[in-house]
């Protein structure tokens, strides 16, 4: 039987406005970008993958992996903007890879360079769910701590305190049901999803609860400490 084509893409534009130059910061002597590589080298279903970005300087880290299912994709620089959503680059990406190659792939996978740990395990559960038809899309997902459950948040508006959400009260802790945020792990899509879903979600979108603490680095706070509480195993990261 012949092997399911899946590609994973690893978007690694260079603009940030929180961290400069984010996607190259290094941990361990590794930049976050190649621990995205290794992720989707390591794995056992992926069978092409492809960094794309509009920065000579990061697509050069895929120069040292080796083999031709690397794949390397200078992004138009209006895919590249703050407001660029992930849509279209997943799909410039896709029919990139599929042209190069002059093949087409089942599944497609995104892995974020800002969410350096990640399970293989998670990859795998979110790819079978995808090849498998048993969604059409599947996310990692971390549970959000009850206290900042969303029914219990409030703004302020005209320098008062304002319920957040219109179910006019803040219910009592044990009325409230667990809730989940994307945690940028790994995010898995069939092909007809990418090309014609702006929201990536797809009719049914199948939750992988992240087996492993995730963390996502938007802004320096969240990198400054990785180091000193992970170590780098087989060119992954792991929490010591």
């Amino acid at each position: 039987m012949p092997r399911r084509l899946v590609l994973a893409v690893i978007p690694a534009r260079s603009g940030s406005k929180s961290i400069p130059n984010k996607n190259l910061l290094k941990v361990h002597g590794l930049s976050l970008t190649k621990y995205a590589l290794f992720s989707a080298q390591h794995n056992k279903f992926i069978t092409h993958i492809a960094l794309t970005s509009d920065s000579d300087k990061i697509l050069s880290e895929i120069d040292s992996f080796e083999g031709s299912r690397f794949i390397r994709i200078k992004r138009p620089i209006e895919l590249s903007s703050d407001e660029s959503p992930d849509q279209p680059v997943l799909e410039h990406a896709l029919k990139f890879s599929e042209k190069l190659f002059n093949i087409k792939f089942e599944a497609v996978l995104m892995l974020q360079p800002t969410s350096p740990i990640r399970s293989q395990n998670d990859l795998n559960r979110c790819i079978n769910n995808v090849l498998s038809s048993k969604a059409e899309t599947s996310w990692t997902v971390s549970e959000v701590p009850i206290r900042f459950h969303y029914k219990k948040q409030f703004e302020i508006y005209d320098q008062s305190l304002v319920i957040a959400t219109n179910h006019g009260h803040v219910p009592r802790r044990q009325d409230l049901k667990n809730t989940y945020h994307r945690d940028g792990a790994c995010y898995a899509y069939t092909r007809q999803v990418v090309i014609d879903d702006s929201m990536l979600m797809g009719t049914r979108c199948l939750p992988v609860i992240s087996e492993v603490l995730t963390h996502d680095i938007d802004y320096f706070e969240d990198f400054s400490n990785l180091e000193y509480l992970t170590y780098k195993e087989d060119n992954q990261l792991y929490w010591k």
